[in-house]
C-alpha cells in the first residue's frame, strides 16, 4: 500500500530578503521588492504565498534557460541520475549539480545557454531539517550558533521574540546560494518543465504586460510618437499622476515615482544597482534609497 504524504511535516520558507535594487525607484529600503505591488493589488510576497500554499512541498528546481540572462544564477548540471533499482523511470529528469554560478556576464551566459548543460537557478530548494542545519554548521558556524540559541529560546514562551529582536539585525547578510548551495556536495537538480520568471528587474516586468503595436509595455497614462520597445511604469500616487509622453525613444525604461524619475536603456538595467549605491553615498540623495 502506497504511504500517504504527511503534509503537516512539510514547511515552506519564502526567501524574501534584500531591497530589490533593480526595481528602483519603486523599490526602496523601507519598501523592498517583496512588499511592492507592480502587477495587481497584491505584493510579490503575497503572490508567492498564494502560489505555494496549495503546493507543499516544493521541488528543487533548475529551469532550462530561454535566453542568456545576466541577472540570474546558473546551475551547471552533471550526469543524469538514474532511478534507484526497482523504481520506475521518473517523469522528471534529475541531474547531479556540479556547481552554482551567480550572475555571469553576457558572453558567459550565452556560452552556458548554447551548451545545454546549465539551468537557471530558480531559488527553489527542498531539503531536510538535518541537511540544512548540518550545512550551516559546516559552512556558516556563526549562523549555526545563532540558530542554536534561537532553538533554545523558543522553548520559553515569549523569549524567542526578544532574542530575535536583539540578534537578527546584526546577522551577517548572505544569500543561501553563497552561504550553502555553492559549497554543498550533495545537491541534485530537477528539470523544471514550466514557465518561470524571476521578475527581478524592470526588463522582466515587460514579460507580464501586453505590449502595444510598437512593443511598448506601459502601466501608465502613456502617449508616444515613434517610440518602440520601451517599458513605462507610473508609480506615483494616483492623485499626482499625469500623462507620460515620449518621442523617438527606443529600448528604454522610464519609471516615475512621487520623488524620483528613472530613465535607463534596457541593455544597462543591471547597472541600476550601481546607481542606487551612488545615491546612498550622496548626503543629499540617500533619502531616495
Amino acid at each position: 500500500m502506497k504511504p500517504k504524504n504527511n503534509n503537516k511535516d512539510r514547511f515552506v520558507i519564502i526567501m524574501a530578503g534584500g531591497r530589490g535594487e533593480r526595481f528602483w525607484p519603486v523599490s526602496r529600503e523601507r519598501t523592498p521588492k517583496q512588499l511592492i505591488k507592480l502587477l495587481g493589488d497584491r505584493s510579490f510576497l503575497q503572490q508567492a504565498v498564494d502560489r505555494v500554499t496549495p503546493l507543499v512541498p516544493l521541488e528543487t528546481i533548475g529551469i532550462k534557460p530561454t535566453e542568456p540572462a545576466t541577472g540570474y544564477g546558473y546551475i551547471h548540471t552533471g550526469n543524469v541520475l538514474p532511478p534507484p533499482a526497482g523504481v520506475k523511470k521518473y517523469k522528471t529528469t534529475f541531474f547531479k549539480a556540479e556547481r552554482f554560478v551567480e550572475k555571469p556576464d553576457y558572453d558567459t551566459a550565452l556560452t552556458y545557454v548554447n551548451s545545454g548543460q546549465y539551468r537557471w537557478n530558480a531559488g527553489m530548494f527542498i531539503w531536510s531539517f538535518v541537511t540544512v542545519t548540518n550545512g550551516l554548521q559546516a559552512h556558516q558556524p556563526e549562523m549555526f550558533a545563532a540558530c542554536e540559541r534561537w532553538f533554545q529560546a523558543a522553548k520559553t514562551p515569549g523569549k524567542l521574540a526578544k532574542v530575535l529582536a536583539k540578534e537578527y539585525p546584526e546577522i551577517k547578510k548572505v544569500s543561501i546560494d553563497y552561504a550553502l548551495m555553492e559549497k554543498a556536495q550533495n545537491v541534485v537538480v530537477a528539470d523544471g518543465s514550466f514557465a518561470w520568471d524571476d521578475l527581478g528587474s524592470w526588463n522582466a516586468l515587460a514579460h507580464h504586460i501586453k505590449p502595444d503595436a510598437e512593443g511598448n509595455c506601459a502601466m501608465a497614462d502613456f502617449i508616444h510618437v515613434d517610440a518602440a520597445r520601451n517599458i513605462i511604469f507610473d508609480g506615483r500616487s494616483k492623485d499626482r499622476r499625469t500623462p507620460i509622453c515620449i518621442v523617438g525613444l527606443r529600448d528604454s525604461i522610464v519609471v516615475q515615482t512621487d520623488d524620483a524619475t528613472l530613465v535607463a536603456h534596457k541593455s544597462q538595467s543591471q547597472k541600476i544597482k550601481e546607481l542606487v549605491k551612488k545615491l546612498a553615498e550622496d548626503a543629499r540623495l540617500k533619502k531616495l534609497v
